[in-house]
């Protein structure tokens, strides 16, 4: 017989169901005994399935931890000091089973805990799980042909759980998501045995499995490379390790495969399909006729919010079965520390590796940003849009003209000319605001109230550009000159009625608009007449195209100046009117939004203040006329 082997595999931490005594709970003491492990033969499969037993020989179990005060907790959570409902008073290993007495804490302390007591004390909760880990496994003989037999030599209990149902026998913790050292994979020292030929026909049908499994992962996920394949193969790695090198080359081949938000190193593509369904299928619930349903979106279509939640929770391997609704939309939105431990994409507050935080701001982001794209706005038509690196004072120079060109008599010099500037200055500004979406609008499956949010978000947005527009525009600004923008000596003001004689002079004043040297004159063309609400029909009649029957009659406006209505005029004047020149003729007003960030912005945690997921609004914004030759006022008072 060939001398054992050793190999060396990285090993989760694993939990097994344990037995709880109800009749032993001691109300004064608030103690209960259970007995934590029997040893049973477990099913297991992290790196090849093979069964798992516990040697129950006390020289085989560290016990340390366990009979160091170690913590009796709700549900494995070892991140939440309010968790820790109790303390492992002692534990012994008599080479039959495991048992030990649980401490509760008391119920002044803690009164969860003082219930959860209760609740042992009466028969009503029975599920208990320990959490150990195992440094070495030897392999029995004559152990079942199929799938080998190991037996725990080395191994150590580190904590005991509560836990509403009893872990399945083939349950672990998943080192993926978890943070610290807790948690983390340790190594684990698995002793085979080298037998007989037989032995080595064995070896051989395992390592033909390895590879076909190997090659059943690369078709799924459509790797086509056969050097990288016969890497896998000959490097003998096992399969975890494979399907974790295969999950990182499609990672680096699948840059272009992205969310609005992010993909995560080791996303696969079912991950990124699931997140793409879930968050089409919201969004078409949210506004099915400006998100048509895809085909991915297909699969969760009438699903609840709480079932989605469910949905991307169970993928990152947490269970929600026996949950209530109320702890599932918990866990689902990261109010839970079972799921803690991957830095979402918003900047602010919670982690989670639960994708539906991130879905739900994907939805919110992509819904504000229809319905602010949709809001109407008049200022876009005579404004110049643009943007600015940050918070500072941006000088905005107007160049003046060329100056005129001068007659040179044959033999003299040339004269020099200037051109003349203006300087208007202006900065950003932040506006925003926060605003919760429950957990009980999760359970209560209110996409209304969510999809309303982030729309009237966009809404309101798009209304704040337009009051602040607005606003500095009536408030005729003093302008670099030390001049109101709407001022006699800038020759851009006027009376009368909207009409052909009113309008007439309004074209004439800005056609007869001189440079900045004074000299030269610009020839402003009007594009825009700009009229409070009550004189939207008196403006469309001046505008309107007639079939004249003789010159007398014809409307010289007709179909010239393209029709702006603003309401909010009406709170200044209704009976002044102003015309506009195109942006693209000449500077006239500016309105600007921070580089990399040109609409409203949202960000989300997991609220502190709302229970349940928070979300802000940001927008950047500012406005400042920036020259007067493109702007005419009339007082509309009859002359």
């Amino acid at each position: 017989m060939a001398p054992p082997k050793l190999v060396r595999h990285d090993l989760p931490p694993l939990t097994l169901r344990a037995a709880i005594r109800p009749s032993s709970a001691d109300p004064d003491k608030r103690t209960v005994e259970i007995v934590w492990t029997t040893g049973a033969r477990v099913l297991r499969g992290y790196w090849d399935r093979y069964y798992e037993e516990l040697s129950l020989d006390p020289k085989h179990v560290r016990m340390g931890r366990l009979n160091n005060g170690a913590p009796f907790l709700d549900a494995h959570n070892g991140y939440q000091l309010d968790a820790v409902i109790g303390v492992v008073e002692r534990a012994a290993v008599d080479g039959k089973q495991g048992a030990a007495t649980i401490r509760f804490a008391k119920a002044e302390d803690d009164p969860r805990a003082d219930q959860i007591f209760r609740k042992v004390r009466d028969g009503i909760i029975q599920n208990i799980s320990v959490g150990y880990r195992i440094h070495k496994l030897e392999q029995v003989e004559g152990g079942d042909e199929e799938i080998p037999v190991y037996r725990a030599i080395d191994w150590e209990p580190f904590e005991i759980s509560v836990v509403p149902m009893g872990a399945d026998d083939g349950a672990g913790f998943r080192a993926e998501g978890r943070a610290g050292e807790r948690y983390a994979p340790n190594p684990c020292d698995f002793v085979t045995r080298e037998e007989s030929t037989m032995d080595d026909d064995k070896d051989d049908l395992r390592e033909r499995g390895r590879v076909a499994k190997i090659d059943d992962v690369l078709r799924l996920a459509k790797i086509d490379d056969p050097a990288f394949r016969d890497e896998l193969v000959d490097s003998k790695v096992s399969l975890a390790e494979a399907r974790k090198r295969i999950i990182d080359r499609l990672a680096t081949d699948d840059d272009k495969i992205k969310t609005q938000n992010h993909v995560r190193v080791g996303d696969d593509r079912a991950d990124i399909g699931r997140r793409v369904g879930i968050r089409d299928a919201l969004l078409h619930r949210a506004n099915p006729t400006a998100f048509p349903l895809t085909d991915a979106g297909r699969q969760f279509r009438g699903l609840p919010l709480l079932e989605m939640g469910r949905a991307c929770v169970e993928a990152v391997g947490v269970t929600t079965r026996g949950m209530s609704k109320r702890e599932a939309a918990a866990v689902a939105i990261g109010l839970d520390g079972r799921t803690s431990g991957f830095d979402l994409h918003s900047r602010a507050g919670y982690h989670s590796t639960s994708d539906f935080p991130l879905i739900l701001a994907d939805v919110a982001g992509k819904t504000l940003r229809k319905a602010y794209d949709e809001s109407p706005s008049t200022f876009r038509a005579f404004g110049q849009r643009t943007t600015l690196p940050d918070f500072k004072d941006v000088k905005r120079t107007q160049l003046g003209e060329a100056p005129s060109l001068k007659l040179v008599i044959e033999g003299a010099e040339y004269t020099r000319g200037t051109i003349g500037e203006g300087r208007e200055s202006y900065h950003l500004m932040t506006y925003g605001r926060v605003i919760g979406f429950s957990r009980q609008g999760i359970i209560n499956d209110d996409m209304d109230a969510f999809s309303r949010i982030p729309r009237d978000f966009g809404r309101s947005a798009r209304l704040l550009e337009s009051d602040l527009v607005y606003s500095h525009f009536l408030s005729n600004p003093v302008m670099a000159d030390t001049k109101a923008l709407f001022h006699v000596d800038h020759n851009n003001t006027g009376s009368g009625l909207i009409g052909t004689v009113a309008l007439g002079a309004a074209r004439a004043a800005m056609r007869q608009q001189k440079g900045l040297d004074g000299e030269q004159l610009i020839n402003v063309v009007p594009r825009f007449l700009l009229v409070p609400a009550a004189l939207e029909t008196t403006a469309e009649q001046a505008l309107t195209v007639i079939q004249a029957r003789s010159i007398d009659e014809a409307n010289p406006f007709g179909g010239k100046l393209e029709l702006l209505v603003e309401p909010r005029l009406d709170g200044e004047s209704t009976a002044e009117w102003y015309v506009v020149a195109s942006p693209a003729n000449i500077d006239t007003l500016e309105y600007a939004y921070l580089e990399g960030e040109e609409a409203p912005y949202l960000e989300t945690r997991v609220g502190f203040d709302v229970d349940g997921l928070e979300i802000k609004c940001r927008h950047d914004f500012g406005t400042k006329a920036i020259d007067w030759r493109g702007f005419f006022q009339s007082d509309g008072v009859v002359v």
